[in-house]
């Protein structure tokens, strides 16, 4: 999972809506405030559309237990 947090700084989610100023966080185990999974991946960011407006916040987070 750690090569996930090396992505790009903006992504496109579909036509007319990105993330921009992507920003990725990785914690092992007991690192961060990781005390459950073996390994966490944290993205934050701006989300933009062309219909919604924006930006606004965006946060996503993921998490493994075992292989």
């Amino acid at each position: 999972m750690p090569e996930e947090f090396l992505g790009c700084k903006e992504e496109l989610l579909r036509p007319g809506e990105r993330l921009t100023e992507l920003s990725s966080t990785a914690f092992a185990r007991g690192e961060g405030l990781n005390g459950c999974s073996d390994e966490f991946l944290e993205e934050t960011g701006l989300c933009v559309s062309d219909s919604r407006g924006g930006p606004y916040p965006h946060k996503w987070d993921q998490a493994t237990l075992g292989p």
